[in-house]
């Protein structure tokens, strides 16, 4: 059996020049654009199902990309943004299966992705000082592979969810390559809860750096008192001890850089929480008659043969 969606969307920008007298250094701040997305999925069974979409999208520069002012500390990198950057489109397609088998899924799907006009960093060396700002400077293209695999039983759900990523893009100075792994559990039994999500990304890129970080992990472990109350426990790194860090590589031209922030430490943070749920008695009320009120005339239009 096959599906079909299509969609049209539409993005604008006028200048109303009662306000706007001209445009600034000639550059045009009116746009449209048509924003079409197809969908086709074609379902083998309930448990097999295979799709395929296409969707454009836009997006637009981050407040921080826009912004002139100097936003940095260092006297021998100054980082300034560009007001008259311009969106960037991207039209993505994806190519992804759906397996179900008495709770157990598996979701392997293949996307790839071009961004035109592309926002990155743009600078240049005079003397000893650097300046950053933000360009549109080229095109570009990523691919993704990814897979998500999970089960769902009585007592909730675990899963997996990893990819690997390729970024090609002109003038690129690292590889590109980039893979994330993320573990998730959400389980009940009675009156308990827990709740485990575990990630590590190997490395970010932008057109001249590259960042590592470490990995993360949460726990939360609940307990239902009553009707009302509610106690949980919150650990967040408790895999993953000691500092801290963000590593980022930079290399553009002539300029080379390294920057580390550390937290020294980093112990496991505790957190124990009490929640009470405050009920209105009024409403409470109303729904329960209106709950039985509309369970009666569910039973007063049944017919009797």
């Amino acid at each position: 059996m096959y599906y079909l969606w299509l969609g049209l969307g539409f993005h604008g920008s006028f200048k109303l020049r009662h306000y706007i007298r001209s445009n600034a250094d000639g550059r045009k701040n009116s746009y449209t654009n048509l924003l079409p997305s197809v969908s086709l999925c074609y379902r083998f069974s309930n448990q097999h199902i295979l799709n395929l979409k296409y969707v454009r999208t836009r997006m637009y520069p981050s407040v921080a990309q826009l912004n002139p002012r100097n936003t940095s500390s260092d006297s021998l990198h100054i980082q300034v943004g560009n007001p008259y950057l311009t969106p960037v489109m991207t039209d993505q397609i994806s190519l992804y299966y759906n397996l179900y088998y008495k709770g157990f899924y598996f979701t392997p799907m293949i996307t790839y992705a071009y961004y035109s006009d592309w926002i990155d960093s743009d600078g240049k060396l005079e003397g000893d000082v650097y300046t950053s700002t933000y360009a549109n400077l080229s095109h570009l293209h990523y691919l993704v592979f990814s897979a998500q695999v999970g089960y769902n039983f009585k007592y909730g759900n675990i899963g997996f969810y990893g990819y690997y990523s390729k970024r090609i893009q002109p003038g690129l100075q690292y590889n590109g390559d980039s893979w994330l792994g993320n573990l998730f559990a959400n389980l009940h039994y009675k009156k308990w809860d827990l709740n485990l999500y575990a990630q590590y990304v190997s490395d970010s890129y932008t057109r001249y750096s590259r960042t590592k970080t470490k990995p993360i992990c949460h726990l939360t472990l609940g307990r239902q008192l009553g009707t009302k109350w509610r106690l949980s426990l919150y650990l967040e790194n408790f895999l993953f001890t000691g500092r801290k860090d963000y590593k980022t590589w930079f290399h553009n031209d002539n300029y080379q850089s390294f920057s580390s922030s550390r937290m020294k430490d980093r112990a496991p943070v505790i957190r124990i929480g009490v929640n009470y749920v405050f009920r209105n008695k009024v409403q409470e009320k109303w729904r329960n008659k209106k709950r039985f009120y509309d369970t009666d005339n569910e039973l007063q239009n049944i017919k009797a043969n």
